[in-house]
């Protein structure tokens, strides 16, 4: 039941968040002739996610990150560098521990 609950209020923090941490519609998204590349990060932030930050600022380009939570904690002055910069921040999982995805 508790990991049920746990899942709904991740899922409900995450819907929340898209709202707070959009950033704004960027001009190759608002054009029809255009295409758009959306860019992903799973997993982190790790020892690489200031280094693609470095690239993404230098570029003028944004990323969405799915970042567990573990690693967030661990990680906040990445995480706020990231969401700053105009990226978007993401729950990927709580963990991938087994046990914890998959009741017994």
């Amino acid at each position: 039941m508790f990991r049920k609950i746990s899942m709904v209020f991740h899922a409900s923090l995450l819907v929340i968040s898209t709202g707070f941490f959009s950033a704004n519609t960027t001009k190759a998204a608002e054009s029809t002739t255009s295409k758009v590349v959306y860019l992903t990060f799973d997993d982190g932030p790790n020892r690489y996610t200031p280094k693609i930050l470095d690239i993404l600022k230098r570029k003028k380009a944004h990323a969405t990150f799915f970042m567990i939570e573990g690693i967030i904690k661990r990680n906040p002055k990445t995480v706020q560098r990231m969401i700053k910069e105009g990226n978007y921040p993401a729950l990927h999982r709580v963990s991938h521990d087994v046990r914890k995805l998959i009741p017994g």
